[in-house]
């Protein structure tokens, strides 16, 4: 599990050395927290060489999200859920 956090750490470590771009009003904390620290999902939120976050892919991505919980809560009752 460690090498795996490591693998990973190392491929953000890298996008962020190849993609010098302009954060805005963002940390690269925030940033990489909203993502979800997903190099695709961070690539598609590079705008003209600016951090955007409310590209269409975000919002795709958390409109899937909110349909999978909908399944899942649908599917558990609310004290399975909740553990």
């Amino acid at each position: 599990m460690q090498t795996l956090l490591n693998n990973f750490q190392t491929e953000m470590k890298q996008w962020w050395l190849r993609n010098s771009i302009d954060l805005g009003s963002y940390t690269k904390d925030e940033v990489e927290d909203f993502t979800g620290s997903i190099p695709l999902l961070l690539d598609s939120c590079v705008v003209d060489g600016k951090i955007d976050l409310s590209v269409q892919e975000l919002k795709n991505v958390f409109d899937q999200v909110q349909r999978f919980m909908g399944e899942c809560k649908a599917k558990e009752s609310v004290y399975q859920f909740s553990m």
